[in-house]
């Protein structure tokens, strides 16, 4: 089964007629319908079945028609990729609050697109107007609805340790669990440090803190091969990309914080600057979804 023919199989699943997909793409039903035929004699198996007024893909045809999704798509990137790398690119500007980490540490994968050039600065929300930008990746405890701006997750936050911790192997902790262990927590001066303060004193418990600091790129550093415990939410610390670390939820907290992603209302996001912003929605959304197949 060559491209082409994986676009027509694709074409007839999405359209549930040969007839309609035909005319889609511009060619004859009955050279469709041989395609068909000759897909499932190279398979040993059914791909359509009829309906009353269209066709369905067989549980043989899901399983096809996924992969065929899944090849096209690599394709696809394969294409962007070489042909981003025979052109030179104006840098895209990604803005990110202190409380996010840098895109390189969370999206390797993204920076390391060739001839994509990335300038990333940490910059509070209220200075956006002082510096020139493309993007803006950011959190917040409530919900924010404005133009140019999309939620790209709904972070919780958790405990971070190495993991050969002597908790790690827990499915949850309570803070009763982590009473007297040194934690590692954001500075006082933060949103997520003064409610975190706030479910201390609900809760009756006085942390035992062995160090304030919102680098997160040494909080892996600090964690590992001891027994010091970081408190931070899950997609900005990046933790869950550290193979060294153990990340369990925090059993009883309902905190979350809402990460976003806004784009420059001031002029058209176009050309490298459209392709990151797509880059990271599908990351994101990819991220959230389990295995189809």
């Amino acid at each position: 089964m060559n491209f082409q023919e994986m676009e027509y199989i694709k074409k007839i699943g999405q359209c549930q007629s040969v007839s309609r997909a035909a005319e889609a793409l511009f060619i004859s039903q009955p050279a469709l319908s041989r395609t068909v035929q000759q897909v499932q004699r190279e398979f040993g198996v059914q791909l359509f079945r009829k309906r009353k007024h269209s066709i369905v893909a067989t549980a043989e045809g899901e399983i096809i028609l996924r992969y065929i999704d899944q090849i096209l798509q690599t394709r696809q990137q394969i294409g962007d990729y070489f042909s981003r790398a025979a052109h030179q690119h104006s840098p895209v500007t990604v803005i990110f609050t202190v409380s996010i980490r840098p895109l390189f540490l969370v999206m390797p994968e993204l920076t390391e697109q060739p001839g994509l050039r990335l300038e990333q600065l940490s910059m509070h929300r209220d200075r956006l107007d002082t510096h020139p930008w493309d993007l803006f990746l950011f959190a917040s405890e409530r919900e924010i609805h404005e133009k140019n701006t999309v939620e790209l997750t709904r972070e919780t936050f958790c405990f971070a340790m190495s993991k050969y911790h002597s908790l790690a192997g827990h499915a949850s902790l309570t803070l009763e669990e982590i009473q007297n262990k040194p934690l590692i927590l954001p500075s006082s001066q933060t949103k997520f440090r003064n409610a975190l303060n706030q479910i201390f004193k609900e809760n009756n418990f006085v942390p035992k803190i062995a160090m304030e600091t919102d680098n997160f790129d040494r909080w892996p550093d600090f964690l590992d091969q001891s027994e010091w415990i970081a408190v931070a939410p899950d997609y900005s610390a990046g933790f869950q990309f550290h193979p060294q670390l153990s990340l369990l939820p925090w059993k009883g907290c309902d905190m979350q914080r809402i990460l976003y992603l806004s784009w420059n209302k001031t002029k058209p996001l176009s050309g490298d600057a459209a392709y990151v912003r797509d880059w990271m929605l599908h990351f994101f959304i990819k991220e959230s979804e389990t295995s189809r197949i």
